[in-house]
């Protein structure tokens, strides 16, 4: 067997955790708190409206951050589909 290139001793992919598909994500809005799933590939933004929930967005391509957010907690948010500051949010 070769992974990587090179000849290795144990195939450990069996053993590495898959990420999760889907992250359960909760959005603080000013009169209650929701929560939805994301998939890995989904937009937030485009999973709340999928849900029923209307969220603040103007070009929907992140050139005026009317539909910006920010985390509460730990964790980390790929925005390299937008145009807003920084390709990747680490809060």
């Amino acid at each position: 067997m070769a992974l990587l290139g090179f000849p290795a001793r144990q195939d450990y992919r069996g053993l590495m955790t898959p990420e999760p598909e889907k992250f359960q994500v909760a959005l603080l809005l000013p009169n209650e708190e929701r929560s939805i799933e994301v998939g890995r590939d989904e937009h937030i933004w485009d999973a709340a409206f999928a849900a029923g929930i209307v969220l603040p967005a103007m070009c929907h391509q992140g050139y005026c951050l009317t539909c910006a957010g920010r985390l509460e907690n730990e964790g980390e948010v790929g925005v390299s589909c937008c145009y807003a500051p920084g390709s990747r949010a680490r809060l």
